[in-house]
This record gives structure tokens, sequence and C-alpha cells, in this order.
């Protein structure tokens, strides 16, 4: 296959030294003006060496591979691995067949809601080096792809779940002990929250989902819950590194009911047994009434009688 010269001016190109420009790529996802309410929200984390991560909602993460269904809207939220690592600072996250491109610095406070639109392998981009492939697929098969039992049941340590060490954050950080789930606890109960829409403060409601979890870790009193006082602290990326926030979100995702730690109640203290005083026993009245040896029943006789009755004697 040749190329014509290309003019320029006066001067002429020859077209073997010149690359071709690459065929146009069909588009195989679409921006989305207004975010759906089931929109699959997927964390892009930029690491060392030009490397992607991402985290389903499920808690599976990917290494420079993108797994997503077909026509289902996706909203990427961006991070870092590493509060202000050089490495990633320049580092651009592209997929030509998306309308998507996001900077590991510029992006982490920005979200982008698409929607695929055909399923397909696409290229997946770091600037100006091909990383991996972003794979569209049929729903039945993402599904499969990012089943995680962490969702039904506590996180099992070893099994490598992200939730199981945002488990170890929630409880060396001391959240349990304000979201103990008891009836003095000082901050909303977390199980089986995320998903569902909560009253605020100041009005309106506020759905539960990896954006507002991070929003109420960094800035918590932006959006209180009504009924409550907003006392929880605001941890920064020195505190809590981001990758950590991250694991915290999985770990809330997963809770379901009955699944989060208890705070142990603190045992009334023991006394020794109070023994009772001996009890007297009852003092018996005495029901027998029969005559004294002073009383006779019926008519009295002299006393001389003694109160015996004599045959009349005789006239003599």
């Amino acid at each position: 296959m040749t190329f014509p010269d290309i003019k320029s001016g006066d001067n002429t190109i020859p077209a073997n030294n010149t690359i071709p420009a690459p065929r146009p790529v069909p588009p195989a996802a679409e921006i989305v003006d207004t975010e759906p309410a089931n929109a699959l929200n997927v964390l892009a984390i930029a690491g060392e060496n030009g490397a992607w991560t991402f985290q389903h909602p499920s808690g599976k993460r990917e290494r420079n591979e993108l797994h997503l269904p077909v026509s289902r809207a996706v909203k990427f939220s961006f991070s870092q691995a590493k509060e202000g690592s050089t490495s990633t600072s320049g580092e651009r996250f592209e997929i030509p067949a998306f309308p998507l491109t996001a900077s590991a610095r510029a992006g982490l406070e920005k979200t982008t809601a698409l929607k695929t639109i055909r399923a397909g392998a696409f290229a997946l981009w770091n600037s100006r080096e091909r990383i991996g492939t972003a794979f569209v697929t049929e729903t039945s098969e993402y599904e499969r792809f990012a089943k995680n039992d962490s969702g039904t049941k506590p996180p099992i340590e070893g099994d490598g779940a992200l939730a199981f060490k945002g488990r170890q954050l929630f409880l060396k950080n001391q959240c349990i002990n304000c979201h103990s789930a008891t009836t003095n606890a000082k901050a909303p109960a977390l199980e089986g929250l995320f998903g569902t829409k909560v009253a605020l403060k100041d009005g309106g409601a506020q759905l539960v989902d990896e954006a507002y979890i991070v929003e109420s870790i960094r800035k918590p009193r932006v959006k209180v819950v009504d009924g409550w006082v907003p006392i929880m602290p605001a941890y920064n990326a020195e505190q809590i590194s981001d990758e950590d926030v991250n694991a915290i979100v999985a770990y809330i995702r997963s809770l379901k009911t009955s699944t989060a730690p208890k705070v142990q109640p603190t045992p009334p203290p023991t006394t020794p047994p109070v023994t009772p005083p001996p009890v007297a026993p009852p003092v018996s009245t005495p029901t027998d009434r029969r005559p004294g040896p002073q009383e006779v029943v019926g008519r009295r006789e002299p006393a001389a009688d003694n109160g015996i009755r004599r045959a009349p004697q005789p006239p003599r």
C-alpha cells in the first residue's frame, strides 16, 4: 500500500517518511449528562510505573485491565495509590473508544459518568503507552467476573478481600466506638446503609454511595445526617490515605445485617450476695378456750358446795 507525497508550502515530504493517521475507532460509550441511580461505581487508582488499578463495587480489583457490562451507566472516580507520588503526577488514563481521559492528579476530585453502548475489547492507554485492555461484556458475564462473597458474609482474614483491610482500619481508628449500633450510639449504624438514602439535617436526602462515604470521612460536617450531632473529626490524607479510605468504603459496602463488630457491653460490678436476716418463727396464739378452774358452765352454785350438785335430803 502506497501513500501520496505530502505538500507543505514549497516543500514536498516523501510518503515513506510519514506514518499514516490511525483509523478512527467507533465509539463504545457515550457521556451521560444525568447520572442514573443504578450507575456502576468504578474507582481508578493510579499506581507507580504507569500501572492503573480498577476497583469494582463488589470490592474486586484488577490491574491494567477493566471489565464493564454493556448498556450500563458507569461512574469513574480517580485516586492515587500514594498521596503526592511524583511517579504518577503526569500519568494520564485513556480509553480511545470511550470519551474518557483523566489525569492521575487533576482527576482526583472529579467523577465522570458514561454509558457503554457496544461490547468488545478496547485498548487501555497510560499517556503514550498501551498498558492493557478494557472488556465490555454482557451483564451476566460481568457479574460472574465481579462476583465477590464479601457482600454476603463478613470478610475473612487471608482471602485478600479489600473489605477485610477496611475492617481492620475501622477497628484501628476506633470508628466502632461511635458507630456501635447500640442504644447509646453516637453515630448512625452502618449495617445495610450502603445504597440507601438518609435524611440530612439541613433538609433533603442523600444517597449513601462511595463518593458520599469518602466525603463523610474527609469532610464529615458538610452533610450531617438528621438526628445526629456532628462530632466526627475530619481525616486528611496524612491520617488515612486514599487507598485506606477505599478499603473502608469497601468494608462499609460489605456490611449486611448482623455483620458489623459489636462493642462489648461493660458487665455490671460484681458484689457478694447479701444474706437476709433470719426470720423468727411466728408466735402461735392458743385457740383452746376451755373453761379454767374457776369457771363453771351453767348455773353457779354456792362456793361452799364447791360447785357439786347434791341430792336433796329428806326432812328430819
